[in-house]
């Protein structure tokens, strides 16, 4: 839904003094694509990523244009998956480079990147909406400072007192939540040799914590904590970071296994996992194991990407990823995220009597072209402003 990494961004960079020039640019994620082999898209971000993160948000959005049985979930879980490869290889490159970590300026690149767009879509029309009916402003405040799958949790009828659509944001909350404490973390092990053990023995952790806490928390029927908590839902973004610390080793020569991740039978077994998991349903219940699953297949797509052959399979594979329309809702994955649920929510009451077909597609339209705009007229000016003042 966001990262500044969110996206993985561009590729193909011959030199390690072109590398450096990436380094300075709007979208930190573009360092990550700069020392790979990997085909990137128009915004010199890697094709494969933005790809997968068209396909998360639109299963979102399809599933609020009132198909339920889409896996709107599945979508966020991709999103935590990327969320954690995209963060871990920036600071992995950023370590590399000068050995250390800005951490003010990682921070003031989050809220330039975020901050715009919410205010637009959340926070002003939230005032406006107050005007007209009840608002808790616990529960807003809750979403400006990332805590509102919290709200959800310990005082849901708060959490239903704000502006109409705005509740996807706990998702960005529960991976702002993973920015700010990753971010202190590596800040204390970024200059200690031992940083990379201590991250795959954090990220572990994290992974089995989450496995075991909503096994807890289903047999004790905390069904809204099992779906929103972010100590439940960190196992995605820690899966994430594991495969960003395996492929930085193997571009740096360790961890072989990650070259046979570029088998032509892995992305296929890898989507027929998370079509076959997806389908089952998104109870709590079901929640125990679909987050156990589908941020593997999400990492193992990832790095399939970022193993480039010449197989037919990898060469389609590349070619859908790079089609302009995937690119661009790719690109505009976080403007769509946080504005399409603004607009069709209201709209699908009144659409109630329309048949659902197309009822569906009129919503998924408004709601991509809603936040497609919203990325043009304030996203990516915004990120251009961003690396013209250097910031």
């Amino acid at each position: 839904m966001t990262t500044e990494g969110s996206s993985s961004p561009t590729g193909h960079l011959p030199e390690n003094n072109q590398l450096a020039l990436e380094l300075q640019r709007p979208d930190a994620a573009a360092v990550v694509a700069a020392a790979a082999d990997a085909p990137v898209n128009s915004a010199n971000r890697f094709a494969h990523i933005d790809a997968m993160r068209a396909v998360a948000v639109t299963l979102v959005l399809v599933q609020h244009a009132g198909l339920s049985f889409v896996p709107g979930d599945s979508g966020v879980i991709v999103f935590f998956a990327i969320s954690g490869f995209i963060i871990t290889s920036i600071l992995t490159r950023e370590r590399d480079k000068s050995g250390g970590f800005a951490i003010g300026r990682f921070y003031r690149r989050r809220v330039i990147k975020l901050a715009p767009p919410f205010l637009l879509v959340i926070l002003i029309p939230s005032v406006i909406y107050s005007f007209f009916e009840p608002v808790s402003w616990k529960a807003v405040l809750s979403q400006v400072f990332f805590s509102y799958n919290w709200v959800q949790i310990y005082d849901s009828p708060a959490s239903y007192l704000v502006l109409p659509g705005s509740n996807v944001v706990w998702s960005l909350a529960v991976e702002e939540q993973f920015y700010i404490v990753f971010a202190l973390i590596w800040l204390g092990l970024v200059r200690v040799h031992w940083w990379r053990r201590a991250l795959v023995a954090l990220s572990v952790f994290a992974v089995v914590y989450a496995m075991s806490a909503r096994v807890w928390l289903s047999i004790h029927g905390d069904a809204e904590h099992v779906l929103r908590g972010t100590d439940v839902r960190m196992d995605g973004i820690a899966w994430g970071v594991l495969a960003a610390l395996a492929y930085h080793s193997w571009r740096n020569g360790g961890s072989r296994w990650v070259g046979a991740l570029a088998a032509d039978w892995v992305p296929v077994v890898a989507i027929a996992a998370f079509l076959a998991v997806s389908a089952v349903g998104s109870d709590q219940y079901e929640a125990i194991w679909r987050n156990a699953v589908l941020p593997l297949t999400a990492v193992v797509m990832i790095l399939y990407g970022l193993v480039p052959t010449q197989s037919p399979l990898h060469r389609l594979f590349y070619r859908v990823s790079a089609w302009r329309l995937v690119s661009l809702v790719g690109l505009a994955s976080y403007s769509i995220y946080i504005a399409h649920y603004v607009v069709v929510e209201p709209l699908f009451m009144r659409m109630s009597d329309v048949v659902v077909p197309v009822r569906a597609v009129s919503l998924l339209a408004i709601g991509l072209g809603v936040g497609i705009a919203l990325y043009f007229a304030v996203e990516r000016p915004v990120l251009a402003l961003r690396e013209r003042l250097g910031l």
